[in-house]
């Protein structure tokens, strides 16, 4: 074989290599990531939904609305989905002695203009941290539950215009789904 030919296939064998690693790194990495997000979408679909609201998926989230079909809002603020209880959860690298110290939840220790009350309670066998605010502008107000495990949290947010309609339904929903997520 020539110099030429000896080259031109050691130039391929290292693209081989160069392009299998790429893709067992793009593949590999993204199974992990995705089978994270499907445990945790399996636990909040297991959820019991309240009668008269339905379940749509948000990105990685869940919404729960009273409307049969999603509307097409497109880019602008969830409070166009109208009274709606908004679910999603993702990683807990902090402590829940040291709440005030995790950077996922700073703003209601120091947004005195939105946060109208906070406190720190057990659901279940959760730590969590209930916080009820209001929202920027005329969208109404909302409360907001974080429930805590090991290395998780899991949010659920309740948003209205007026939330004593759905207070108590939303309450029952929390200890349900912190239940489903227990067991």
């Amino acid at each position: 074989m020539s110099r030429n030919a000896h080259k031109l296939i050691l130039i391929l064998a290292l693209l081989f290599v160069i392009i299998g690693g790429i893709w067992f790194e793009t593949n590999f990495t993204f199974n992990i990531s995705n089978q994270h997000e499907q445990n945790l979408d399996a636990l909040i679909k297991e959820t019991i939904v309240p009668e008269g609201w339905y379940r749509h998926s948000l990105g990685k989230s869940t919404i729960l609305i009273r409307e049969v079909q999603l509307p097409d809002i497109r880019a602008t603020e969830p409070y166009a989905y109208g009274d709606h209880i908004l679910i999603s959860t993702g990683i807990f690298d902090g402590t829940f002695e040291n709440i005030e110290a995790w950077n996922r939840v700073g703003w209601v220790f120091e947004d005195e203009a939105l946060v109208r009350y906070w406190t720190k309670t057990k659901i279940i066998e959760y730590d969590a941290l209930r916080v009820e605010h209001r929202a920027a502008g005329a969208s109404g107000e909302h409360i907001t539950y974080f429930l805590f495990s090991e290395n998780k949290f899991y949010s659920t947010s309740l948003y209205s215009q007026d939330i004593s309609l759905y207070l108590d339904e939303f309450e029952k929903f929390v200890l349900e789904y912190a239940n489903s997520l227990a067991n």
